[in-house]
């Protein structure tokens, strides 16, 4: 998943995403859970 930190243009925003749940205890990671 190392490509997706690349990836400058985000229209889907899943860079935060997968972040986010590498995070696992940020509120944007719990948020992103919820959109999934």
């Amino acid at each position: 998943m190392d490509f997706t930190r690349r990836v400058h243009p985000d229209p889907y925003g899943l860079v935060p995403a997968v972040i986010a749940r590498e995070e696992d205890g940020s509120w944007a990671g719990r948020a992103a859970v919820r959109h999934s």
